[in-house]
Formats: C-alpha cells, structure tokens, sequence
C-alpha cells in the first residue's frame, strides 16, 4: 500500500487540501501517476477539465464520477471544477493490457478551441520518477488522448480525439 504526504495547496488565494501530490520515497516502480493542471481564469479558456483513464478490460473510465476510491487498481484524488487544477490520477496495480488517458474539456463545450487555450499540463511519473511533461497544443477538439501505457510501457499519443468516452453535464 502506498502512503502519501499530505499537504495544503494555495494557489491563486484559494486552498486545497490534497493528499495525493508527493508520494514517499517507498512507491513501487511499477506506479504511475499523472498530475493534470491548467490555467487560471484565462480567456477562451476551460474553467472544469477533466482527467479520464480508460483501463485494460475496464468498460467504463475512471473520472470524477469514481473520485477519491479505488476502483480497479488506480485512484483519482479529486475533481478540481474551478480553475487550475491539480488531478491526480494514479495507478496503483498495473495491469497488462492498454490504459488510456486523456483529459476532456468538461465546462467549455461549444468551443471546440477553448482546451488549447488552457495551458492544459500533464506530468507523468513511474515511482518518484518524472517521465515527461505533456502540454496541449492549439488545436479544436474537445477530448485530447495525452498518452497510453501498453504492457507497461509508456506510448506517447498526443491528439486530439473526440471518440473517446466522457461524460456529459
């Protein structure tokens, strides 16, 4: 069982407790886990993205509707609907097969460009190792597929791609 830091976040004058930033130095190698940030308050932004994670075998993603349980092996700390950010999902039990995961802009729908314009920020760790750090260009669409792990091992995909599954309002 992994064990977290626990820490106090202030950003922009508003605070977070989140537990799930800085893993100890005792995670397992085989953990990923992806930190999803963006900006604050910016014009023809996206004020609610959401982090998904599609696992092997797994019909529905993990998202804000699973936020802050385990569900099959990988946990989502929480679902920032205000601006910023941090996401942070984590796979605690790898599984063969192929994970997906990508983030969705969930509040801004009607402008397809609004999630290029949110500085949107995806670091990707394996244990205490940052692995890349994956920015969203411009571009319309409103689902972007960051990266996939294959058999534990990390594809770099980065594109947008609206046939993945979200969840609507």
């Amino acid at each position: 069982t992994a064990r977290f830091t626990k820490i106090l976040v202030e950003l922009g004058g508003r605070r977070t407790e989140n537990a799930n930033l800085f893993p100890k130095a005792n995670d397992s190698d085989q953990q990923y886990r992806a930190t999803l940030s963006w900006c604050e308050k910016c014009e023809n932004g996206v004020k609610d993205v959401d982090s998904y994670l599609s696992i092997p075998e797994v019909s529905i993603p993990l998202s804000y509707k699973l936020k802050n349980k385990e569900y099959e092996g990988a946990f989502l700390d929480v679902d920032d609907t205000d601006w910023l950010g941090p996401e942070t999902t984590t796979i605690r039990k790898l599984r063969n097969g192929r994970y997906v995961f990508y983030v969705n802009n969930f509040s801004n729908t009607d402008k397809p460009t609004a999630l290029g314009n949110s500085n949107v920020k995806v670091q990707l760790y394996r244990g205490n190792e940052q692995l890349k750090t994956y920015r969203i260009p411009w571009g319309s669409g409103i689902t972007y597929e960051v990266f996939r792990i294959v058999d534990g091992e990390v594809e770099d995909v980065e594109q947008y791609n609206n046939s993945l599954t979200v969840f609507k309002k």
